[in-house]
């Protein structure tokens, strides 16, 4: 598939390609072009595409493409192709590094926890690259001054806290306020790497006894919002996760709340996401939510 695809071949900057992914959109591309379902898996292993027709599918990312989540799905399938360098799947610490995810000791820090490499990549592919993380954290802080502390909260944080960890990027200084991660090892993985100052077990936890914040990240899973919809409408854990969203704003009063998800939902299932009481807009769903404070907080 590979060198059907014309994926083996070098260009003139590095990509990379989820060859899980981008069989799913061959797949489709043929589909449309009026390939029999029966016939799809033999079209799939002899079709030939140019690469201007690979580009045009879009199945690889290229530098400067806003990534969202990877996809976790056979996260061990992950090509890259650069000039005149290396060909060939890659291995944990690169991945981080293309994601940018490798710059404050994540990928070491699961090592010495033990976490084997298959699993390693699949905690990295349900990250967030940096430049999203990066570029969200800039839309939060455009009216702070430069150097301003900003206090980050986080739930739903994962491995890595990818969203939180973009602050660095940021015009403000920051102080890792609170995450939330319930499995033990992604905890300590999280600990060893990003040190919040409170780590609480649980987002229901958080939502009850965390403190003020500037900006809160709280991007819900996202193979349950992928799993939204069935039986003809939102499904019940999508909803939870909005309520404690909305219950640590209260709480929390946040200047900024950053949500990343993909917009699957608001595409397939309209009706559904029409039920949950935010608003995206793009391709990739990436918003700084303002939150007012109340009067006389000075902010």
């Amino acid at each position: 598939l590979l060198r059907m695809w014309r994926l083996d071949q070098p260009r003139s900057r590095p990509f990379l390609c989820n060859l899980h992914r981008a069989e799913r959109l061959v797949r489709d591309y043929l589909g449309r072009q009026g390939v029999p379902r029966h016939e799809l898996r033999e079209a799939l292993l002899s079709t030939q595409l140019s690469v201007a027709q690979s580009d045009e599918l879009g199945l690889a990312y290229w530098p400067g493409d806003v990534l969202h989540t990877i996809t976790r799905s056979n996260s061990n399938l992950f090509w890259t192709c650069a000039p005149g360098g290396r060909r060939g799947f890659l291995t944990s610490p690169e991945l981080a590094s293309l994601m940018g995810l490798g710059r404050q000791g994540a990928v070491p820090a699961a090592r010495r926890a033990g976490v084997k490499a298959y699993r390693l990549n699949g905690w990295l592919a349900d990250s967030v690259p940096h430049r999203l993380a990066a570029h969200c954290a800039q839309i939060a802080t455009e009216s702070a001054s430069p150097g301003e502390e900003w206090r980050v909260g986080s739930l739903f944080s994962g491995t890595f806290d990818a969203l939180a960890e973009g602050f660095r990027a940021s015009k403000v200084t920051t102080r890792r306020t609170f995450a939330a991660e319930s499995d033990e090892l992604r905890a300590e993985v999280l600990s060893a790497a990003c040190a919040p100052e409170v780590l609480y077990p649980s987002v229901e936890r958080a939502a009850r006894a965390c403190p003020p914040v500037d900006a809160l990240v709280a991007s819900p899973p996202c193979k349950h919002v992928s799993r939204a919809g069935k039986g003809g409408r939102c499904h019940p854990s999508v909803m939870q996760h909005v309520r404690l969203i909305c219950d640590t704003v209260r709480r929390a009063r946040p200047r900024a709340v950053i949500i990343e998800q993909s917009d699957g939902l608001r595409t397939h299932r309209p009706a559904e996401y029409s039920q949950i009481p935010w608003t995206t807009t793009g391709l990739i769903t990436l918003r700084a939510i303002r939150v007012g404070r109340p009067a006389g907080s000075g902010r």
